[in-house]
């Protein structure tokens, strides 16, 4: 058994950290100061879902629903289908 675990940020998945370092402005991950950098594979393949997702646009800048995920304080798979029922409704 290890003496030690490996950095929790090198464990889990950084897509709602990324979304909202995003929102917060900060564009350059790869430069940004991290206390425990995450590696680099973690961080590329976030982005890769986000833009997926559609949350990101081609130049890695957030897109409307980007934004509007980002201000829910979910978990971005749920804030993005909540964002995504609203869009579906119709208008009154």
């Amino acid at each position: 058994m290890p003496l030690s675990t490996p950095p929790e940020i090198t464990r889990t998945d950084m897509t709602t950290p990324i979304l909202q370092l995003k929102s917060l402005g900060i564009d350059d991950l790869m430069k940004f100061e991290w206390v425990s950098a995450p590696p680099a594979e973690t961080v590329l393949r976030a982005l890769e879902g986000l833009h997926a997702a559609g949350m990101i646009d081609n130049n890695g800048r957030l897109t409307l629903m980007g934004e509007q995920v980002a201000e829910c304080p979910v978990e971005v798979g749920i804030a993005r289908m909540v964002c995504g029922c609203l869009y579906a409704l119709p208008q009154f």
